[in-house]
């Protein structure tokens, strides 16, 4: 018994050609508009990444009952490229102070305000902290902290003299009280936008102010809203503005506003506005916004 053969019939030459002519359609195409497609996707994962990270600060306070929050680390005046988490530690209080009487220096017994650690980032007390001698003063910014000695155990601060009012005293008291700025977050790493994208801080894009230090903080209080001091409070918001350096700002579509609302803590995406003359307009919508 012989065994049988089906003959398949192959591809002509026609359709040979015309399915070689499809896929370099498609591969021209695809060099065209390639380019482009990619740099949209690299913009919106970049807002999305800055959207995603603030919503776990948020997360954070409200779970730990602690703040918590970014730092929008600046390249340049104009440019932020990267953020770290970050939370504010309670105040710090123990042993005695004393400030003499037109002094701006305090020194501290009975308490190490390094820790016995080495690193300055990590003591307790650290430079941008603010001490208040006694209740009935104001907060005034520290300056430098130095251990003197170690037995007896001694330390002393120095702080910004303009904002004190000259009411200390030589007599050692322990009701100071230092109010402990926020610090990264031990063990977080540090989180990097896509190649080329960046929050924009120039004239007339983000709405937020650096502090003295000269970095940006979004903080979120326990309750989820955000904590006081952040710039653009008139506003009631802040505005970080997303987008690809290499395309105009004035024209590109591929921009984000993502947006904090101070009283809430909501957080935003929306679409610059660029067909008018308020690229924030999109930001007053009552409805909030997504990507």
């Amino acid at each position: 018994m012989g065994t049988l053969r089906r003959n398949r019939p192959g591809f002509t030459l026609i359709e040979l050609l015309v399915v070689m002519a499809i896929i370099s359609f498609l591969a021209a195409l695809l060099v065209l508009l390639g380019p482009g497609l990619l740099k949209s996707e690299k913009a919106a994962r970049g807002a999305q990444t800055l959207q995603g990270i603030l919503f776990v600060a948020k997360q954070q306070a409200l779970r730990d009952r602690n703040p918590y929050g970014i730092r929008l680390l600046q390249d340049n005046d104009t440019q932020v490229r990267s953020f770290q988490y970050i939370q504010q530690p309670g105040d710090f209080t123990g042993g005695k102070v004393t400030v003499t009487t037109g002094s701006a220096t305090a020194t501290f017994t009975g308490v190490d305000l390094t820790g016995g650690l080495p690193d300055p980032a990590t003591w307790p007390v650290q430079k941008g902290d603010f001490l208040q001698a006694v209740p009935s003063d104001p907060y005034n910014r520290i300056e430098t902290v130095t251990q003197v000695s170690l037995n007896p155990l001694v330390c002393q601060v120095t702080f910004t003299y303009q904002t004190y009012n000259g009411s200390g005293s030589s007599t050692p008291t322990d009701q100071y009280r230092i109010a402990r700025s926020p610090r990264p977050a031990p063990g977080e790493d540090t989180i990097l936008l896509p190649d080329d994208v960046i929050v924009d801080m120039g004239p007339n894009r983000s709405i937020i102010t650096a502090d003295q230090r000269g970095y940006f903080d979004i903080l979120f209080a326990p309750s989820g809203a955000l904590q006081g001091g952040v710039g653009g409070a008139q506003q009631g918001k802040i505005i970080l503005w997303v987008r690809d350096e290499t395309q105009d700002p004035n024209s590109s579509s591929e921009q984000t506003l993502i947006t904090i609302f101070i009283r809430t803590g909501q957080i935003a995406a929306y679409a610059v506005d660029t067909g008018s003359s308020d690229p924030y307009s999109f930001t007053r919508d009552p409805r909030a916004g997504g990507l």
